[in-house]
């Protein structure tokens, strides 16, 4: 019984840890998500200023009167006070040359829907046409005389992006990452550099094209499980933060080992403690066994073996109150004391004790003359309900 209680009991603990342990994972989660979120809101801030000042410029040229070349000096001087911008450069409409005298930063047909649609755009990771490297362009239209003579392209400081990254709180360990629509790296808060255009794991990628936001469990391109947050920006960008599983996960695992622990240190306990009660009872059982086989061998029971079992050294003693009181023939108060001192038991002596005045008939029922049937059959059935009386006190 005490096995079988604490098997439940450890079950419906184990039950409880996992649940709160799944509680605070899902409020991890959630604050993970709400990370995720604030991270992509500050992004969409920062592409939404860029956008907003290269259209200031934008508008200025195409309502000055001034030349392009004096414009193309005051957009330096713009640049210089931009920090998440890297290179300033028009594109002309009408033949696809550069407006300065450097090459363009992507063909034309990248810029089409800014020239069509008169609106801003925000491109995909591209190769920069002079040093190759992944670089990020947004442009925006410059309208004379009611047509687009011109597209104003910034190209994106993205180490300034990493550094943006970086600086919002992300747990120790941790990496946040953007993603342009092709899901390939724009900016990281840790390797930038070396993983920018590179793609993340393909489990996250195909996780992100089927869900808008979400989060889960991944193997990062470091060859590191991690717990990988999503969603996306307004203008299509992902945003990810992936945080180390390994700090999360170890805690449960390390107190899920110490409660194992402690409940198979119980079930031992309880092992031992019935063993060693199996072995007290298989000790009484032997002695009601001699017990047994010496009141089947015709001995008195003043000589009965001492008894191990509580419920038989009553019966004992109910057999010894029966037979003093049964008896004709007086003895002294002292030879039933002897009588029930024989077997050492102190429970039966204080049990002759109380009843030591009434006259002890055990010594002359069996070395007199045998008595008559009746009175045997008496005094067998007044202990057989003498026993019964003791148990149920018992």
């Amino acid at each position: 019984m005490l096995l079988l209680s604490i098997l439940p009991i450890g079950l419906f603990a184990a039950g409880l840890f996992y649940l709160h342990w799944r509680a605070q994972e899902h409020e991890r989660e959630r604050s993970q998500v709400q990370l995720v979120r604030l991270l992509a809101a500050t992004v969409d801030n920062a592409l939404d200023s860029t956008v907003e000042r290269l259209s200031i410029l934008a508008s200025l040229w195409g309502s000055s009167p001034v030349p392009d070349e004096d414009f193309y000096a005051r957009a330096k001087e713009a640049l210089r006070n931009n920090a998440d911008w890297s290179e300033l450069r028009p594109l002309r409409t009408d033949d696809g040359t550069p407006g300065v005298g450097t090459q363009v930063a992507s063909p034309v047909d990248v810029w089409r829907p800014v020239i069509t649609d008169r609106r801003p755009l925000i491109s995909k990771v591209l190769p920069d046409p002079e040093t190759g490297t992944p670089s990020v362009y947004v442009g925006v239209p410059v309208v004379r005389d009611g047509r687009v003579t011109h597209v104003l392209i910034a190209k994106l400081d993205l180490r300034w992006y990493d550094r943006l990254l970086t600086r919002q709180g992300v747990p120790k360990g941790g990496v946040a990452g953007l993603f342009d629509q092709d899901f390939k790296f724009v900016a990281r808060s840790a390797e930038g550099s070396a993983r920018r255009g590179s793609s993340p794991s393909e489990a996250l990628v195909g996780d992100m094209r089927q869900k808008r936001e979400g989060i889960g469990r991944y193997t990062n391109l470091n060859g590191i499980a991690v717990y990988t947050a999503w969603t996306f920006t307004r203008h299509g960008w992902g945003v990810g933060i992936a945080t180390p599983a390994a700090p999360i996960e170890d805690p449960f695992w390390k107190h899920l080992v110490v409660f194992a622990c402690l409940w198979a240190g119980a079930v031992v306990l309880a092992i031992l403690y019935a063993f060693s009660k199996a072995r007290l009872i298989t000790a009484s059982l032997e002695s009601l066994e001699g017990q047994a086989r010496h009141l089947a061998a015709g001995h008195r029971i003043a000589d009965l073996p001492a008894s191990r079992v509580t419920e038989i050294d009553r019966a004992v003693g109910a057999l010894e109150m029966q037979a003093c009181s049964s008896s004709r023939q007086p003895r002294s108060v002292t030879a039933c004391s002897t009588v029930s001192a024989r077997r050492g038991r102190p429970r039966r002596r204080r049990t002759v004790q109380r009843t030591s005045s009434s006259p002890c008939w055990v010594t002359s029922c069996v070395t007199l003359s045998p008595p008559s049937p009746t009175p045997c059959r008496s005094s067998v059935q007044s202990i057989a309900r003498e026993s019964n009386s003791t148990s149920w006190r018992a």
